[in-house]
């Protein structure tokens, strides 16, 4: 009789030792993707200040006058955005076997 409690306990124990890994691996792959769409959104924060500052400096530039004249073209100030839709963060994550 205290075999079969002490084969119940070790299956229990083993049951519990798998799903405690799955759910450790599960977190390791939520902080990787919660790092990487900080990043993302890191990204996107200084390409909207960079815009804000190229803006203001077209708007102070006078650049905009050449709408007036007609012997300009009007150049606005360009930046690069990162790709990160909600789609790409929601595929990030299903990656992993997540789904929110």
């Amino acid at each position: 009789m205290p075999r079969c409690i002490r084969v119940r306990a070790l299956e229990i124990y083993d049951n519990f030792s798998t799903r405690r890994a799955i759910v450790s691996q599960k977190l390791v792959a939520l902080q990787r993707a919660n790092t990487m769409a900080s990043s993302h959104l890191d990204n996107l924060w200084r390409a909207s200040r960079e815009f804000q500052s190229s803006f203001r400096k077209f708007i102070r530039t006078g650049a905009a006058t050449g709408l007036h004249n007609g012997s300009e073209t009007m150049r606005y100030p360009t930046v690069d955005v990162p790709d990160v839709t909600e789609e790409y963060l929601t595929e990030l994550l299903d990656i992993r076997g997540f789904k929110f």
